[in-house]
């Protein structure tokens, strides 16, 4: 459940929490949402019950992970640069904040997209009075991708380390293309089965 401090501080002039704790609040509540259709439509699938509740935790733990990541960085920027050596032990600092807040918001990224993977699974045994909790769930989780990718991409300008940028870069294209494909494939099954609309973006 989302606690009311979450909100506090994220409605405050806290930096943190900020997207990247709500990218994973989001997949976690589609995931959620995957999991109440999943009971309403095939009770009986415990297996597929208990991974999804899996993965909505796994979620969960990743809101407080990526406040910590991005509290990281700006303790790195505060750490003192009085003379060389402390310079280099700050620039060190920050680039490892910088790779560690690039690196939660993936883990967000990717379990949400094998979140959509599950939740095409569920549209041939959607029970049609629950098709638009389907609906909102794959658009969190989609929110949660987009917004897991846009917390990656913000971070890898300030990263000097140029192999971990092209493989992180490389990795988001794959990502970006894989997504697209799989959210055109749902939104056609969704057509054939006569399932509600996802709007575009």
């Amino acid at each position: 459940m989302l606690k009311p401090e979450f909100f506090t501080q994220l409605a405050s002039s806290n930096p943190a929490p900020g997207g990247g704790a709500v990218s994973a609040l989001a997949g976690q509540l589609g995931a959620g949402l995957l999991v109440m259709v999943q009971e309403l439509s095939q009770p009986e699938n415990c297996q597929n019950t208990t991974e999804l509740k899996k993965q909505a935790y796994e979620l969960e733990a990743l809101i407080s992970e990526d406040t910590g990541a991005f509290n990281q960085v700006m303790e790195a920027f505060r750490l003192p640069k009085t003379d060389e050596a402390e310079k280099n032990i700050r620039k060190a600092a920050i680039q490892a904040a910088y790779k560690t807040a690039t690196l939660v918001p993936l883990k967000t990224v990717e379990k949400s997209l094998a979140l959509l993977y599950q939740a095409k699974d569920l549209l041939d045994i959607c029970n049609k009075n629950c098709a638009s909790d389907l609906g909102v769930g794959i658009i969190l989780l989609r929110s949660a991708l987009q917004g897991g990718l846009m917390n990656m991409e913000i971070n890898l300008p300030a990263i000097k380390d140029e192999e971990f940028v092209d493989k992180i870069n490389r990795r988001i294209g794959e990502i970006k293309t894989e997504c697209d494909n799989l959210l055109h494939e749902i939104t056609q099954r969704m057509k054939e089965l006569e399932l509600i609309n996802l709007p575009k973006l």
